[in-house]
């Protein structure tokens, strides 16, 4: 049965899934949602929610940095859009600090570097080549810790992020995934 891997785990690590459950869901709300300043919000509110999930895991740098995370997210949803390279940069800045001060352990460095790699992706956020790269590297990179931390949730839920960028970049950039409705995408035939 799925539930006996959680036979024997304590209380702390039971908590830690059930906040990831509760980010993981939030995340896939904010791909429902319509406005670019929506999916933020509801992406750093995921990220916020995953806070709680490394607090009680006690990985300190993963919650700083999901906590510099969600401040970048909801301040880009909210700020002018000439303010958001300083945004990006900043929150760069305090990830690479957070990392010399709170060191934990060699695999607490890895999604640092993914996300410091998918941040300064963002600041090219014209290209989706250069994000969907930067954040396969950043998914990648928290799938890794969530294995050596033993997060369950943490691995699939960035399994599945991991996934759809896969999956988009099939479809968008390789052009090997083709649409399923032929009748829209077929030409008109004039005779």
């Amino acid at each position: 049965m799925i539930l006996s891997i959680f036979e024997g785990q304590s209380t702390p690590f039971l908590i830690a899934q059930t906040f990831g459950l509760m980010a993981f869901f939030v995340q896939l709300y904010a791909g429902q949602v319509k406005t670019g300043r929506q999916v933020m919000t509801f992406y750093g509110l995921s990220n916020l929610i995953w806070v709680g999930h490394y607090i009680f895991l006690f990985a300190n740098l993963a919650a700083f940095i999901n906590l510099v995370a969600a401040g970048r997210l909801l301040l880009c949803a909210r700020v002018k859009q000439k303010y958001v390279k300083h945004v990006i940069i900043w929150s760069t800045i305090a990830m690479i600090a957070a990392s010399f001060i709170t060191y934990e352990a060699y695999y607490s460095l890895i999604p640092v570097m993914g996300s410091v790699v998918f941040t300064l992706s963002l600041l090219y956020r014209d290209s989706a080549v250069i994000v969907r790269i930067g954040g396969f590297v950043c998914f990648v990179s928290w799938c890794i810790h969530g294995y050596f931390t033993g997060s369950y949730v943490e691995f699939f839920a960035n399994m599945f992020c991991v996934s759809t960028i896969i999956y988009g970049t099939l479809k968008h950039d390789f052009g090997l995934l083709k649409s399923k409705n032929t009748a829209a995408t077929a030409p008109i035939s004039t005779s």
